[in-house]
C-alpha cells in the first residue's frame, strides 16, 4: 500500500508562473493499493493472485489563472471565467511565445483496477507458467488547447510572399494580423475508459545440462475507448459519439483482435568449460503506448471550438484583426456536420506492434572479468501518431488552399467547409527500426573493487516520433510519409557507460589499518568510492521553418538544404546576416543556418512553396559528458542491522549539459542554444540508509 501527496510550488510562487509551461502550484497524489495471495497446492505446482487499485491526481493551472487579462488588454471574450481566463497565448515566430500556458488547466483523475493470476507448475525438465491479466481503466480529465485564446503571427502579412524574403512576426503582431486564431473549451468533463485482458503460456526447458529453451505464447485484447467519446469516421465525415440519442457502441470503433505475440530465447554454453555462454530472443509485443493520452471524449458534443486560418495573400478582413477577439459564445458544434476541429482513431483502434530481437556472447577472459558482445534489433509498426498531423491538411501547396472560396484544398472542404482540423489520436502509421551493436567488459567485485564499461553503437530510423501537438517530430506531408523516413529523435549514435566501486584500503576491516583506533576508524576508515562517467553524442532533430511558406498549415515545413550545416565556412555573408558570428561554430549558431533556404516555388503558384528536402532528424545536438561521485561508509548497529551514510555528488564538474538548439534555420538566434538540460546542475546530496 502506498499513499503520497507531492505539491509543485510555481517558480515564482504566488506571483505565478515565469515561463511557458506550467506556471502555478501543482499539486498531485498518488495511491497504490495491492493484495496478493500465494497458494502452494504441492511441491511443484504454485499458484499467485493478485488484485491492485491505482489512482492519480493533478490540478495544474497556468499563468494569472483566474485574471480576466485578456479583457484588460483589450481582447474580448478571451476571458469567460473559469478555465477560461488568463493573458491569451501569443505565438511568435522566430521568438520567446508569450501568455498563459497552452494546454492547461490540466485536471486529472486516472483509475487503474487490476486483476490477475499465474499458475506455476515443476515438472521434470519444463518449468511453466500460465495465467491472464484483467485491468480496467478510467480517467476524468480537462485539458482545452488554448481556453482563454491563441493567435499565431508568423511574419507572412509583413513579407515578400513570393520570394519568402522579409517579414517579421513582431511586426504582423503591431498591425494586428494573426496567421491564426483559436479558441476552444469543453462543455463538461473528458470521461474515458478502456479495457486490457492478456493470457500468456511460457514454458523454460532445460534441454540439456547446457541448453535451455524459453518458449511463450501471448494473447492481448485491448478495447477501443468508452466512457462518453466520439470519433470522426473519415469515410462518412461525421462524428459518430457512443452516447447521445444516436450513440453507437464503442463510436464506431472495432476491436483489434488479432494480436498474438510468440516469444523465443535460448541459452546455450557450448563449450565444456562453460567459459563461453550465448543467448538469443525473439518476440513480438502489443501495447498502448505510455504517456500518450485518449481524447475522444474532447469531439462534439463536448468540445466547443473557434478557429480561423488566415490566407496572407487577402486583404484582412475585421475577423483577421487581434481585435476582434473571439465571439461572445464559443459555437457548439454538431456531430453530423462538425466545424473547427475533430479528433479520430481511425475504424480500428489497432495496437501498435514491436518485433524485438537480440543475440549476445558472453566470454569470460580471467576469473570475474567476463566480456560481452550483443546485437539488439527491435522494429516497431502501427505506431501511434497523436496530434502530430492534420488529416484535413491540404494535400499540395496552392495559393488557394485557404481562399478565396470555392478553391480551398482541404480534403474535407466540399462536405465540411467549416473544418479545418483532424487530429489523429493513436492513430496507427508510424514505423520505427532500432539496431545497436553494444559491448561490455566488467569486473565482478573481488580484491576490493568492481568495473564496468559499456558501449553502445546504435541508430534509430523511421518516421518521425509523433510529438503531440507538433514540434521537432511532426510531420511535413502526411500524405507521403515514405519522404519523412528519417532518423528519428532521440538517435543517440554513440553512448559510453562506466562505473565503478572501490573499498579504499583503510580502516578496521580493509588491507591496511587493522590496528586503527574506533575513533579514527570512524572518521576515516572503511569508505567506498563509487561513481558513474556517461558520455554520449548529440540527440538528433529536425529543422522547421518558422513560418509556413507551402501554404498548407503543415506544422514542420522543412527548408532546402543547399550545404552541410556544420560547415561553416560556406556563405558567411548570410551567417552574419542572421546574427551568427561567421565562421565558426558557438552557442549562438550551432549549425551553419545558411545552409538552408525556403524552398522554391510550387508550379504555378505566386506563393506558395513547395515542400522542402532537408529531412527528419538531419541535424545534431550537443554531446554530453558527466561524472556522478558518491563516498559511502556503514556503521554497524547490531550483528545485522548497518546504517549507511551516503555523501553524493551529480555532474561532479558541473560540466555544462546543454539542451538541443533552435530548429528555425531562417530566423535570427534560430540556430541558438538557451538552456540547459533540466536538474542538471551540479547537485549534492547527504543520505543515511538503514539496512537489515
Amino acid at each position: 500500500m502506498q499513499y503520497a501527496r507531492v505539491l509543485k510550488p510555481a517558480p515564482l510562487g504566488g506571483a505565478g508562473g515565469c515561463c511557458s509551461g506550467y506556471g502555478s502550484n501543482i499539486p498531485t497524489r498518488g495511491q497504490n493499493y495491492a493484495l496478493g495471495w500465494t497458494r502452494t497446492m504441492n511441491s511443484s505446482l504454485l499458484n499467485n493472485l493478485r488484485v491492485a487499485f491505482v489512482r492519480w491526481t493533478d490540478n495544474a493551472e497556468h499563468i494569472a489563472s483566474g485574471q480576466d487579462t485578456s479583457s484588460a488588454v483589450g481582447i474580448p471574450n478571451a476571458d469567460r471565467g473559469g478555465p477560461s481566463s488568463g493573458l491569451s497565448l501569443v505565438d511568435l515566430a522566430g521568438y520567446t511565445t508569450f501568455g498563459s500556458s497552452q494546454d492547461v488547466p490540466e485536471i486529472a483523475t486516472d483509475n487503474m483496477y487490476q486483476l490477475s493470476d499465474q499458475l506455476s507448475w515443476i515438472h521434470g525438465k519444463h518449468s511453466m507458467a500460465f495465467g491472464g491479466d484483467l485491468r480496467h481503466l478510467h480517467r476524468n480529465f480537462y485539458q482545452a488547447q488554448a481556453p482563454f485564446g491563441l493567435f499565431a503571427f508568423t511574419g507572412q502579412f509583413t513579407s515578400n510572399l513570393t520570394t519568402g524574403a522579409g517579414g517579421n512576426a513582431i511586426a504582423d503582431m503591431l498591425l494586428g494580423l494573426p496567421i491564426e486564431n483559436l479558441q476552444d473549451g469543453l462543455s463538461q468533463m473528458d470521461n474515458t475508459s478502456s479495457k486490457e485482458v492478456d493470457f500468456f503460456a511460457q514454458d523454460d526447458w532445460r534441454v540439456m545440462k547446457n541448453l535451455t529453451l524459453n518458449l511463450g505464447l501471448r494473447y492481448d485484447l485491448n478495447s477501443p475507448v468508452g466512457g462518453k467519446v466520439g470519433n470522426f469516421d473519415l469515410a462518412k465525415a461525421v462524428v459518430i459519439d457512443n452516447f447521445g440519442p444516436n450513440a453507437v457502441p464503442n463510436a464506431g470503433v472495432a476491436y483489434d483482435k488479432e494480436d498474438w505475440g510468440p516469444r523465443v530465447g535460448i541459452a546455450w554454453s557450448p563449450f565444456s568449460k562453460s567459459r563461453t555462454a550465448i543467448h538469443g530472443a525473439f518476440g513480438i509485443f502489443y501495447a498502448p503506448e505510455g504517456n500518450v493520452f485518449n481524447d475522444l471524449g474532447e469531439n462534439p458534443p463536448i468540445l466547443e471550438f473557434y478557429s480561423n486560418t488566415f490566407n496572407p495573400a487577402n486583404i484582412p478582413s475585421p475577423q483577421n484583426l487581434l481585435s476582434s477577439g473571439f465571439p461572445a459564445q464559443l459555437p457548439a458544434i454538431d456531430p453530423a456536420a462538425p466545424t473547427g476541429e475533430v479528433k479520430t482513431t481511425g475504424p480500428k483502434r489497432k495496437m501498435p506492434r514491436v518485433t524485438e530481437w537480440n543475440v549476445n556472447v558472453q566470454q569470460e577472459l580471467a576469473s570475474n572479468w567476463l566480456l560481452t558482445a550483443a546485437y539488439v534489433g527491435t522494429k516497431g509498426t502501427g505506431m501511434w501518431a497523436s496530434e502530430a498531423f492534420n488529416l484535413d491538411q491540404p494535400a499540395q501547396p496552392a495559393d488557394s488552399n485557404f481562399g478565396p472560396a470555392p478553391n480551398y484544398g482541404r480534403p474535407y472542404f466540399a462536405t465540411l467547409p467549416g473544418l479545418n482540423t483532424i487530429y489523429p489520436i493513436d492513430y496507427p502509421v508510424f514505423t520505427v527500426n532500432y539496431n545497436a551493436l553494444q559491448a561490455k567488459l566488467e569486473k565482478r567485485f573481488s580484491q576490493g573493487y568492481n568495473l564496468l564499461f559499456a558501449y553502445t553503437y546504435s541508430h534509430d530510423i523511421g518516421i518521425a516520433e509523433g510529438d503531440p501537438g507538433g514540434g521537432t517530430g511532426a510531420i511535413q506531408n502526411p500524405y507521403n510519409l515514405r519522404e519523412e523516413r528519417g532518423n528519428v529523435e532521440p538517435d543517440f549514435r554513440h553512448t559510453f557507460v562506466a562505473s565503478y566501486l572501490y573499498q579504499l584500503p583503510f580502516g578496521r576491516h580493509r588491507r591496511f589499518g587493522a590496528e586503527m583506533g574506533r575513533t579514527a576508524n570512524l572518521i576515516a576508515g572503511d569508505w567506498d568510492l563509487s561513481g558513474i562517467t556517461t558520455m554520449r553524442t548529440g540527440e538528433h532533430f529536425t529543422p522547421c521553418l518558422s513560418f509556413d511558406p507551402t501554404n498548407t498549415g503543415t506544422y514542420c515545413a522543412w527548408p532546402d538544404k543547399i550545404a552541410n550545416p556544420y560547415d561553416f565556412s560556406f556563405n558567411t555573408a548570410e551567417q552574419s546576416a542572421l546574427g551568427c558570428p561567421a565562421g565558426h561554430q558557438s552557442l549562438t549558431c550551432w549549425y551553419n543556418q545558411a545552409a538552408f533556404t525556403v524552398p522554391a516555388l510550387a508550379t504555378g503558384q505566386t506563393f506558395s512553396h513547395q515542400f522542402g528536402n532537408s529531412g527528419n532528424g538531419t541535424l545534431v545536438g550537443p554531446d554530453q559528458i558527466n561524472f556522478n561521485l558518491a563516498l559511502l561508509k556503514s556503521f554497524d548497529i547490531t550483528e545485522t542491522d548497518k546504517i549507511q551514510f551516503r555523501a553524493e555528488v551529480y555532474n561532479l564538474a558541473n560540466h555544462p549539459q546543454f539542451a538541443l538548439p533552435g530548429n528555425s534555420p531562417d530566423a535570427p538566434g534560430g540556430s541558438s542554444i538557451t538552456s540547459t538540460l533540466p536538474d542538471n546542475q551540479r547537485e549534492f546530496q547527504f543520505a543515511l540508509k538503514w539496512l537489515f
